[in-house]
């Protein structure tokens, strides 16, 4: 659906058999999940009969506190950043509903705030055009960073202020929760969240674990940026805002136990 919703997938022939094969796989089952209430609303609306369970994404913490003795890495060092400077990141596929081109225009509108830096870690297939776009609006606060083994990739997480987590400005993605959104959190990160609807909802309205921009809106991320590096403090009470929120709501083994209760009940 979200490839039919962006223009990706156009030919009838092949959504008209995804829609037939997704009802049929649907009709067949005995339980469906969805990863986001949207999803289990949509889907318990068109099949009422059949049972939709909510089994989000979350945090396995038993992974991170075995992880937990990864020191920050010296990406600060390495790129020139100093230690005080706000490093925001973004780290996952560098695709095209992510709309990563409004971290490289906010960082040129902030081109004179020499203490903010962007850092896009990842692959795919909207690198090309984003390091393009770079070397037009010369952003010289915006560092692109290879894909890494998850070892290193938490020891870079420890070393950022925050992260940056955006999707382009479509309906679709109203009932959206970017699966990157949880680890953070738990590693005290705060979101710079370009997202609306149940992710905002959930991570900024009832969290409190960072601030919303509105997608696709230089002007708002821009702002947002410069809102937590004027302020550090409100930085570090949104990180534990939301280390506490996905410990109490979203923690795996915890969501793990519901499905396979829901699993039992149907054995």
């Amino acid at each position: 659906e979200s490839a039919v919703q962006l223009g990706l997938v156009t030919n009838k022939a092949m959504i008209g058999a995804s829609t037939w094969l997704e009802e049929r796989c649907y009709r067949a089952a005995a339980l469906i999940t969805g990863q986001t209430q949207g999803i289990v609303r949509d889907i318990s609306g068109r099949f009422p009969r059949k049972e939709v369970l909510w089994v989000p994404n979350g945090v396995d913490f038993a992974a991170l506190a075995e992880a937990g003795e990864v020191p920050a890495s010296d990406i600060r060092g390495r790129l020139g950043i100093a230690p005080h400077d706000l490093l925001l990141a973004y780290a996952g596929i560098l695709g095209h509903a992510q709309g990563l081109h409004v971290v490289l225009e906010a960082a040129a509108l902030l081109r004179e705030r020499k203490d903010i830096h962007f850092i896009l870690m990842g692959d795919g297939p909207e690198k090309e055009r984003l390091l393009a776009l770079k070397k037009q609006l010369d952003p010289v606060q915006v560092h692109f960073v290879d894909r890494m083994p998850r070892r290193e990739l938490l020891a870079l997480m420890r070393s950022l202020d925050a992260v940056v987590v955006p999707l382009l400005r479509n309906d679709l993605f109203k009932g959206a929760i970017p699966s990157k959104i949880f680890e953070a959190l738990a590693l005290r990160k705060p979101v710079l969240l370009g997202v609306d609807g149940e992710a905002r909802e959930l991570f900024i309205d009832q969290g409190q674990a960072g601030l919303y921009f509105e997608p696709e809106s230089v002007p708002a991320l821009a702002r947002a940026a410069s809102q937590y590096a004027d302020d550090r403090a409100l930085v570090l009470q949104h990180g534990a805002n939301g280390e506490r929120y996905v410990e109490e709501h979203f923690d795996r083994e915890v969501i793990s136990k519901k499905l396979w209760d829901a699993l039992k009940r149907l054995a």
